[in-house]
């Protein structure tokens, strides 16, 4: 059965390591004729949560004008997100972690998260596990634990610093694959 997938790539490097990590995987994904949809957070305004707490109190949308909202309608209609996002400085880049943020609306909003499944892409300079943890807890601290969403396995590459780093790795060929697994 095919499925609504939305992939949200968090690195500020169009075209990087990370960006082919998931595009290898929605490549898999397109196989097994899944609509898949990228937003990439450096090409989209994504502000950071203000804290104003008008959606706690009135259970509306985020007040700011910004792209997220829209998001969260495609959000709101997958079946699966992916989060793609390189380490920067032992822990998730800040446009992966302010897209996170807002979901706080969406909570307030309708009083719970929606029941969906995730999955983590990650790309690091270090080595697999240990400059990952730190990412990983907090993914599953907040994501899958927090949110409740079904975790579906994470893609770690570690080693990958400079830009194509990627390619000298199989980091390609497993995401690839993971992709043509999700059914």
């Amino acid at each position: 059965m095919s499925q609504k997938i939305l992939v949200v790539v968090g690195s500020p490097r169009v075209g990087g390591n990370t960006d082919q990590l998931a595009d290898a995987f929605m490549r898999g994904l397109r196989e097994n004729n899944h609509s898949v949809k990228k937003i990439h957070l450096a090409k989209v305004k994504v502000n950071p949560c203000l804290g104003c707490e008008q959606c706690f109190r009135n259970g509306t949308p985020c007040v700011q004008k910004d792209d997220m909202n829209d998001i969260l309608k495609d959000v709101e209609q997958a079946d699966l997100i992916v989060f793609a996002c390189p380490v920067y400085f032992s822990n998730l880049t800040a446009q992966m972690k302010m897209f996170i943020d807002r979901f706080y609306c969406m909570y307030h909003q309708y009083h719970a998260f929606p029941k969906k499944e995730t999955m983590l892409l990650m790309t690091a300079g270090g080595p697999v596990p240990t400059s990952f943890q730190t990412s990983m807890d907090y993914f599953d601290y907040t994501v899958v634990n927090f949110m409740g969403w079904k975790d579906r396995g994470k893609i770690l590459v570690g080693g990958v610093h400079d830009k194509n780093d990627i390619q000298n790795t199989d980091g390609l060929e497993k995401a690839y694959a993971f992709g043509k697994t999700i059914v």
